[in-house]
Formats: C-alpha cells, sequence, structure tokens
C-alpha cells in the first residue's frame, strides 16, 4: 500500500510584521501526495488561530488558512520581536500517512499613526444659511467626527482659509484621549474643538493657500493625510494648480465641496485628489436633519479610507418615544476591531447596548476587556477589540447593535424635541447608525470619470482583497446608482479578473451621480480549502459630477484650465455643443 505523503509547500509560513489590533492571514500550501486523507492541526496558541475548520478530507493541493491577532494590549517590549510556533500536519492514529511540521512565524509591532491636517473654508460664503443655521455651523457640527473617531496616537492639525489661511494648531501633535470636561457630560477633544467653535466667515475663497497652510503644517511627518472642506469656487490667489506646480502636495487628499457641481466648479478639486488614493465628493444640498448627517458621513467615510477601515453597515431610522430598533452585522474571524456609531442630533434621549451572536446583552458602559464606549455631543460609539474581547471566542457571527429611544414624559421637552430634531410630520427622532471595521477582507471603491462634462463615460470598480491578495472567489456587488434628477437605478457589477468588478454608464445630465455599493458574500467560497460559511458584507459610496460651466467646457479631470479660466473657449448652448465636439475627437 504506497504511503500517503502531506508535504507542506513552505516549511516556514511567515505573517511579516503585523500592527497590534489588526489581522494577518497566510495559508499552509499543502500537497496530498498518493491519495485523500484527514488532516488536522495541531499545536496552535495564543495570536495564532484557524481562519479553516480542523479535520480536513484533503487530496492534490491544498491550503489552510490561519490568521495571527496580535491584541493591542500586547507588551511594549514584545513589539519587533518575532513569534514562532511549531504546528503539527496531524493525521488519524494508525493511518499510512507521513506528515511533516510547519513553523510559523509572525512579529507583532506597533500600529502606525496618522498624520491628518483638516482644511477648512471660512470664507464669506459659510455665512449663507443651511440645513437650520449657517454653513459654518453645519461643519462645526460634522467636522468632530472625524477628529473624534481618531487613534489617540494619530496626529492631527486644523487649517484654516478664506481669503489667506493659517494653522488654527500649531504644531501637528497627537489627538490625545477623549476626556469628559465636566462628567458626566460627553466626550471630546477641546484643544481641537475650541479653535473649530471660533471660527467665523468672512473673505474670499484660496484653497490653494489653505493646502499650502497644510503642506506647511504636515512637514516631513509619515503618513500624510489632507482632508480639504470648501463650499464654493476658488476666486482668489494662489490656485490649487499654483500649489501643484510648486510639488507641495504629498501623501493622500480627500475633499468635500458642500453643495452642487455648479456652485463648486470641482475640475481643481478632482485634480488634487487624482493619483493620490484619495478622492472628492459633492454633497449637493438639502434643508434637514438628515442632510446635516449626510455631511458627517461623509467625514466618516474619509475616516474610513485613511484609517482602512470597512464600512458594513450603513442605515438610518426613526424612533419614537419607547420604540427600539435592531441593527444587525456579521462579524467573521478575518475582523480584528469593529465600531458601531450612532449619530443623533438629541443623544440624551438614547439608550445603545449591543447584542452578541450567543444573545449576551452588553449594556451601555458596562466594563468589559477590549471593549470600549463613549459619547460626545452628537455622536456615540462603542469600540471592540476583536482579540481581547472576553466572550470565551464566541464573537464570530451575527451583532446587533440596539438603538432603544427613552419614554418621554416631559411634555415640554417632548414639543421641543419635535421642533428641533424630527421631521416635520412628527415621524421620529432621526438615528443614523454606521458599523466601521479592521478586517483582512477589504473593498476598496473606485468612480472614474472620462470628462467632467454632460455625456462623460463613467466607470465604477469594486476591488475585494484578501490580506492585499485579490480576491479569488465570486461575490455579489451591487450599486444603487442616484441621477441628479433624483432617479435611482440598480445595477450588477460583473467580474473582469480576480477581485475586480466592474459597471459603466453615462453621465448624461448635468449634475451630482452618488453611487452606494454594497459588496456581500459568504465565505463558502473558501470552505474547499476549510473556511466556515460565515457572510461579509461591505458598504461605500463615491460621487461624481459633471456640468456645464457658464464660461464653456473645462478640461478632463487632471487637465489644468486654459489661461484666464477659459474664456477663449465658446460659452452657453455652443460651449456645450463645442465640449461634444472636443469629446468625439478624444475618442
Amino acid at each position: 500500500m504506497a504511503t500517503v505523503t502531506i508535504q507542506p509547500l513552505t516549511p516556514t509560513i511567515d505573517f511579516g510584521n503585523v500592527p497590534v489590533g489588526r489581522t494577518g492571514v497566510q495559508p499552509i500550501e499543502l500537497n496530498v501526495v498518493n491519495g485523500q486523507v484527514t488532516i488536522d492541526i495541531t499545536g496552535l496558541s495564543g495570536p495564532f488561530s484557524f481562519i479553516t475548520k480542523t479535520g480536513l478530507n484533503a487530496s492534490g493541493s491544498w491550503k489552510v488558512w490561519l490568521k495571527y491577532s496580535p491584541s493591542k494590549a500586547t507588551p511594549v517590549g514584545q513589539l519587533g520581536q518575532a513569534v514562532i510556533l511549531h504546528v503539527n500536519l496531524a493525521v488519524p492514529a494508525g493511518s499510512n500517512v507521513v506528515g511533516n511540521p510547519v513553523t510559523l512565524q509572525a512579529t507583532p509591532v506597533a500600529a502606525e499613526p496618522r498624520s491628518v491636517s483638516l482644511v477648512l473654508d471660512r470664507s464669506g460664503s459659510m455665512s449663507q444659511q443651511a440645513f437650520g443655521g449657517t454653513r459654518l455651523d453645519t461643519l462645526k457640527k460634522a467636522a468632530p467626527v472625524l477628529l473624534n473617531l481618531l487613534d489617540d496616537n494619530d496626529q492631527v492639525g486644523l487649517v484654516q482659509f478664506s481669503t489667506s489661511a493659517s494653522q488654527l494648531t500649531t504644531p501637528l501633535a497627537p489627538a490625545g484621549p477623549l476626556i469628559q470636561v465636566v462628567p458626566p457630560g460627553p466626550f471630546s477633544r477641546p484643544w481641537l474643538d475650541q479653535p473649530l467653535n471660533l471660527l467665523t466667515a468672512q473673505g474670499a475663497t484660496s484653497i490653494g493657500s489653505g493646502v499650502q497652510a497644510a503642506a506647511t503644517q504636515l512637514g516631513a511627518s509619515p503618513h500624510q493625510i489632507t482632508v480639504v472642506f470648501t463650499d464654493g469656487e476658488e476666486n482668489w490667489p494662489p490656485s490649487i494648480a499654483d500649489v501643484k506646480a510648486q510639488g507641495l502636495i504629498s501623501g493622500t487628499v480627500y475633499a468635500i465641496g458642500l453643495g452642487t457641481a455648479a456652485d463648486l466648479n470641482p475640475a481643481p478639486l478632482v485634480a488634487l485628489c487624482n493619483n493620490t488614493n484619495g478622492y472628492m465628493v459633492v454633497t449637493g444640498v438639502g434643508d434637514s436633519p438628515a442632510f446635516e448627517f449626510k455631511l458627517e458621513k461623509y467625514f466618516l467615510r474619509i475616516l474610513a479610507g485613511l484609517k482602512n477601515y470597512q464600512i458594513i453597515k450603513d442605515p438610518s431610522v426613526r424612533l419614537l418615544p419607547s420604540e427600539s430598533w435592531d441593527l444587525e452585522f456579521p462579524v467573521t474571524g478575518l475582523d480584528s476591531e469593529f465600531t458601531a456609531i450612532v449619530l443623533c442630533a438629541s443623544q440624551p434621549e438614547l439608550e445603545i447596548s449591543l447584542v452578541t451572536p450567543g444573545g449576551e446583552i452588553v449594556p451601555w458602559q458596562q466594563v468589559l476587556a477590549g471593549v470600549t464606549w463613549r459619547v460626545t455631543e452628537r455622536m456615540a460609539f462603542v469600540r471592540v477589540d476583536v482579540p481581547s474581547v472576553d466572550l470565551n471566542n464566541a464573537y464570530e457571527g451575527n451583532w446587533r447593535v440596539r438603538v432603544a429611544r427613552k419614554p418621554n414624559r416631559d411634555i415640554e421637552a417632548r414639543r421641543r424635541h419635535v421642533l428641533e430634531n424630527e421631521d416635520e410630520n412628527g415621524r421620529g427622532l432621526l438615528v443614523d447608525v454606521s458599523v466601521l471595521n479592521i478586517s483582512a477582507l477589504s473593498v476598496e471603491l473606485q468612480a472614474t470619470q472620462s470628462t467632467l462634462l454632460p455625456g462623460a463615460e463613467v466607470r465604477v470598480s469594486a476591488l475585494l482583497t484578501l490580506a492585499s491578495v485579490p480576491w479569488p472567489f465570486d461575490a455579489a456587488v451591487r450599486i444603487a446608482l442616484e441621477w441628479p434628477d433624483g432617479f435611482v437605478s440598480h445595477h450588477d457589477l460583473s467580474k473582469s479578473r480576480p477581485g475586480v468588478f466592474d459597471h459603466s454608464f453615462t453621465a448624461a445630465i448635468p449634475g451630482t451621480y452618488t453611487i452606494q455599493a454594497e459588496v456581500d458574500g459568504l465565505m463558502d467560497d473558501l470552505v474547499a480549502h476549510g473556511v466556515s460559511g460565515q457572510p461579509f458584507t461591505r458598504f461605500a459610496q463615491r460621487t461624481v459630477s459633471v456640468w456645464v460651466p457658464p464660461n464653456g467646457p473645462r478640461p478632463v479631470p487632471g487637465e489644468e484650465l486654459p489661461a484666464g479660466g477659459g474664456t477663449d473657449q465658446p460659452t452657453g448652448c455652443l460651449g456645450f455643443i463645442w465640449g461634444w465636439i472636443r469629446r468625439l475627437f478624444r475618442r
């Protein structure tokens, strides 16, 4: 009888440097020669564990997926020191099978902080009324969502610009812990909140000067991210093009344009973000609490991008007194942390808790290893460090965040809440919930357009990766495409190559197109390799805009405007026709 041999193709599996609080994923690649055998792996311990099921009935080439998840509580003395573990490929007793040992190696390292400069518009137009206050008021409410969710050791600074620019915080400094200024009041970072709240609206719009000041603030710091917020078209030097020509822009750049494409002229902002791994979004306009949270959600999505978080749920609901609502979301063996974020204009009216996959209720502020609870002025969040949480390893499965609105016995308070925080029909208090995670399974959504004129071809791509390697299996990727006129169309993305799913459409009418992508899948695709069939989901959003400028057609994204802002081109209807002719010649 021939001896069945199990040959690990790589006898040493090196996970490399794995930041604490993250998860490294590697397969043991096996070759089963001369037959079929049931394989088990023994000797796993500590931060090393299975993603796979054990007891694999294997033949031929096979992969057994393992993970290494160092806790955030890993002692500093262990950082940078390789962890080595020898495991055995066990087989049934008495079988004629030869198995070879495998060595696992990983090095826990400190998570690298981000260096973030938030560049804020305080020009005169920010005093215009919008969303129940001024545009500047809305910014002051929304920006802390990003600032309060940064890690304590992330470097952060604020820049303001109008006719000129200056640093509101000097120098770049660690965000530091969230603190309660007046217990038991909300948590905040006062050193960032105070200069933000002192901003006043006046002057012109020199976005270039703001970007210059951010470059100075960031200096030579690592992992640089610039986040630009503006409500209008630049109208004062230096311009973004001037700053780009000086080579001052480095790192990743995001931009949020408050308003419509016609208000903003997104071309310079799109060019600013191009080739930086960032992107630009246009918010549109509105005048309701729902739209106010929309701006905060854009800051949340940019936070997810700059911190490499994944968004897994992102809905909203309205709650009447005594009503409650559960949002279910999956946590898989590939996830190392998740954060449930609740946005509400009246946080004291809410009671928030977590429900584990086993049905255990974790009430607000319960002390539990690996769980952090915080409430700020308009946001509450709970963050769970999965490797540290004390749930007898029963963290994989469907969790729920439970939001309950307290009974309102105060008639005057009830009347006030209806007026301030509920819709005109009194249907309930608006609550918006997002769940973000840190995972070895990630999705990146990209939207590129051929031109900024109507008729542009827009290509939407979703990139799905497992530990930075293209996801080799299928997934369901869908987008809800909201057109400028409010019409919503739904489209399935097609798999063009491993881990890449695409869809193209023509942006036929002027305005902003909002692209909401949802990715669903089962790790059943890995069952052949032993992974249990856990579901996963991801959510992402981007916007693209096309418009006909009053002074003629603009260039395609990334091109600079001709001298004089394009006034040497035909304008109005002739400009629109000329834009189409140019586009045809480009083809």
